[in-house]
């Protein structure tokens, strides 16, 4: 399951370097890169480890990676096929350099917290402690 996220993850980075391309500034790619891959990469490595230690209930983490790559893909292959912003240096459209990835990374951080949450519930409950 893991190795089909990086996969995933993979393309989105594909998807965003096709981006940046057509965008032509190298902040485009930096800013992108952050929300899409970095967010996206930690959710599924959090996962990964979750899952190898047993010390929590994987299932929340691996919705929440599942959720965070499929979120990121649509995002980059929305951006990709939406072509060049017209007037790019001052367009409204332009947002989606800096805003939008920031908000997946700050949505894929939210994500994590709450399958911690869940996880430790999820832990409690079959200790019949909560």
């Amino acid at each position: 399951m893991h190795k089909v996220l990086w996969v995933i993850i993979t393309l989105v980075f594909a998807l965003s370097v096709y981006n940046w391309f057509e965008e032509g500034h190298v902040n485009s790619f930096v800013f992108s890169n952050f929300g899409f891959i970095a967010g996206t990469s930690l959710t599924v490595l959090t996962s990964h480890l979750i899952s190898r230690t047993r010390a929590l209930p994987s299932l929340p983490f691996i919705v929440v990676a599942v959720f965070s790559v499929v979120l990121s893909l649509i995002a980059a292959t929305f951006y990709a096929l939406n072509g060049q912003a017209e007037n790019s240096n001052t367009s409204a459209s332009q947002m989606h350099v800096v805003i939008v990835p920031l908000v997946l990374f700050a949505i894929n951080l939210l994500a994590l917290l709450l399958a911690f949450t869940a996880s430790i519930l999820i832990k409690l409950k079959g200790r019949k402690i909560a």
